[in-house]
């Protein structure tokens, strides 16, 4: 099942990418970027991994939480915008009566 070419709402999937457990799941796959994604939360995994091993810090999850937060939000936001501008154009490509549809000569 795929998700539909809609434009979506760049807040609200800012919202749940950011408050929602695991939301950003869901956000990205609405956008068709959830492979592109998962080699992110790869690289937050690895990111946490390091600075938890080079910085002992009793509340360092804290820290690291609003990290992957800050992320989160900025793919969201970077991808849900382009998005938009693509379900933008393929709408302006194929609306009735545009050139780039017929075969006017």
């Amino acid at each position: 099942m795929n998700p539909p070419n809609k434009p979506v709402d760049v807040g609200t999937q800012i919202i749940i990418s950011a408050l929602v457990p695991f939301g950003v799941f869901y956000t990205t796959y609405r956008i068709k970027k959830l492979r592109k994604y998962l080699l992110v939360f790869i690289g937050e995994i690895v990111l946490n991994g390091i600075i938890g091993s080079i910085i002992p810090y009793e509340h360092l999850w804290a820290i690291l939480l609003v990290i992957d937060i800050a992320i989160n939000i900025y793919c969201t936001y970077k991808w849900s915008k382009e998005w938009n501008e693509n379900v933008r154009k393929e709408g302006e490509r194929y609306k009735p009566g545009s050139m780039s549809g017929s075969s006017e000569e």
